[in-house]
């Protein structure tokens, strides 16, 4: 039996025809795992989608009850195989090109290889300067820095496993924002990066996906609290003007939500004003407890 070099981790929730256009964009080789983490959906695959994924000898784990993505992640870290790990969300898919850049990385040294990404089905979310930088790197510590922290989201790096288990790093089991901590801390912690211009993912626009539902006023408390421990970590690494703006994402849920959300919220902020002062060192904190292991 061939040695797993790839193994592909899948949250997945109520979207299984989604599912099954990811699944079928990830190369057919023998040296690839798949593994979905099915987050309580509603209704069972059905015959066809089971058949789908049987075909291509997908994993399958089933959670008892609804633990969100970042937990996903975790129970699909946990169990792979691979060398390398890949995270892809189940409505977006990769494109032709994942399997030359496979190849061409399978025996990199880096800790984590850094890719392009197609997010031109977003109508809300501009990653421009993101895309940008992947495209024109040139090794400077700045534009490395801006590819490993700026933008959260994991599915456009591949992640060695031994990096990920050698500093116990983990995806936070949190509805939304569970991506910000994993991202930091492979970034932080890698000793060599790769990164490849060519666009391997396409990140698609699906109206249901959390990123686009209107939250609760937890989640939106939530939300907050995020903001909070990003930027303290930006703070940290030395990058204070990459803060993220408290007011924005005021103007975000009263445009999306009402104002009698971000009423809700602003409440909230100030009940809990001194618990606060808390989060914002909570990442570096976690860092810094991994680094001695």
């Amino acid at each position: 039996m061939m040695k797993i070099s790839f193994s592909f981790i899948i949250p997945h929730r109520n979207s299984p025809e989604l599912l099954v256009r990811c699944v079928e964009s990830i190369p057919d080789r023998d040296d690839i795992e798949i593994i979905v983490v099915d987050d309580c959906s509603n209704n069972e695959f059905g015959h066809e989608i089971t058949r789908q994924l049987e075909k291509r000898d997908v994993r399958v784990f089933y959670n008892a009850q609804c633990m969100g993505a970042g937990a996903c992640r975790n129970i699909g870290m946990q169990n792979a195989h691979g060398t390398w790990l890949l995270f892809a969300d189940a409505d977006d898919y990769y494109t032709e090109s994942i399997n030359g850049f496979l190849d061409e990385y399978k025996n990199s040294c880096a800790d984590v290889v850094y890719y392009n990404i197609d997010d031109s089905h977003q109508p809300y979310i501009n990653l421009q300067g993101l895309k940008q930088c992947l495209l024109c790197y040139d090794g400077s510590t700045n534009m490395a820095d801006i590819i490993k922290y700026k933008y959260t989201a994991p599915w456009f790096k591949m992640v060695k496993k031994h990096h990920v288990d050698k500093f116990g790093i983990y995806f936070e089991e949190i509805r939304n924002g569970n991506d910000a901590l994993f991202t930091f801390c492979i970034g932080y912690f890698a000793n060599k990066i790769d990164v490849s211009p060519i666009v391997n993912y396409v990140y698609d626009y699906c109206p249901n996906s959390i990123t686009n539902v209107k939250r609760s006023a937890s989640e939106n408390m939530l939300g907050y609290e995020n903001i909070c421990k990003i930027n303290g970590f930006y703070t940290f690494i030395g990058y204070p003007q990459w803060r993220r703006s408290i007011l924005s994402y005021f103007k975000h849920i009263i445009r999306h939500q009402g104002v009698f959300s971000f009423i809700v919220l602003f409440l909230n902020i100030i009940l809990t004003y001194n618990s606060m002062k808390n989060k914002t060192t909570r990442y570096v904190s976690i860092i810094n407890s991994l680094s001695v292991r």
